[in-house]
């Protein structure tokens, strides 16, 4: 219970984190925390996609792995775009990942060897391969996102 309750807020804070760490923009440790500060949208956003995936995965594997990758970019874009609904949320990231879910499944099928190679050094090499899979994961998001950004230090 705890983990549902806790785990949106600081998913959303670190896709916030890794947003402007791709974008090369100044961070905080106040910026972890940023999910709290749109608590309510996170806590619903991820019982809805948890209710679509784990509905997809009961259905059969499949849908449940495309629907996964579907609404995988729901938080990246929380987190770019605070004002927006949690419907309209899911919407874009349909929108957004359709055409690339297949893309996305290799990059992170890409990952398998240096997954078995962290199993095999008892998770210390999670230490680096970690915040590089969330840093591959926000430059796709930032690829596939059709929003202009204008980088705030130049």
């Amino acid at each position: 219970v705890v983990n549902i309750l806790l785990q949106p807020a600081f998913y959303l804070g670190q896709q916030y984190v890794y947003l402007k760490v791709v974008r090369e923009e100044k961070f905080s440790i106040k910026d972890a925390f940023y999910g709290f500060s749109n608590y309510k949208k996170a806590i619903k956003l991820y019982l809805i996609m948890m209710l679509y995936i784990v509905g997809g995965l009961i259905l059969f594997i499949i849908p449940g792995i495309i629907l996964a990758y579907r609404y995988s970019m729901c938080f990246y874009i929380l987190a770019d775009e605070k004002d927006i609904s949690v419907r309209e949320c899911l919407k874009k990231s349909k929108e957004i990942t359709s055409g690339y879910k297949m893309d996305l499944f290799l990059m992170d099928l890409s990952f398998i060897g240096w997954l078995v190679l962290s199993l095999l050094t008892l998770g210390i090499l999670s230490i680096w391969l970690t915040p590089y899979m969330l840093a591959s994961r926000t430059a796709a998001y930032l690829d596939l996102n059709p929003i202009e950004f204008v980088n705030e230090s130049e």
